[in-house]
């Protein structure tokens, strides 16, 4: 395992905000205190909320995703991901995106994988 971390889209979405919640500092500091890994899919999932929920424009959808993919792993979704993802789903009864989000963390080899989304504690 890398001593990396992978932020889930929550999390981003919280970081991106900053509306000086507690849950939007703890992002933002778990964010700038990790080696993070992201997926295609997590910036998918937040540009889209951040458009639809946030009513970013086209132009600071596209700032934020120059911003992560330069301080960031970004990991691409595969054919092997989707299959791990899959079994993933088979046998955790995780969502279909979790499972996803689980399987990508697990092949970038993360120690961690940060969401609000799952139980903590599990481990590979």
């Amino acid at each position: 395992m890398n001593n990396c971390g992978f932020i889930d889209s929550n999390l981003w979405i919280y970081a991106a905000i900053a509306d000086g919640s507690d849950k939007s500092e703890r992002a933002r500091k778990l964010i700038e205190n990790e080696e993070v890994v992201i997926s295609t899919q997590v910036i998918n999932e937040v540009s889209f909320n951040l458009w639809r929920k946030y009513h970013y424009t086209e132009d600071e959808i596209t700032v934020f995703i120059r911003q992560i993919s330069a301080t960031c792993q970004v990991q691409q979704l595969t054919v092997a991901t989707c299959l791990t993802a899959s079994n993933l789903r088979q046998h955790y009864r995780l969502s279909f995106w979790d499972s996803l989000m689980v399987a990508t963390a697990l092949d970038s080899h993360c120690a961690i994988l940060y969401s609000e989304d799952m139980q903590g504690g599990a481990t590979n």
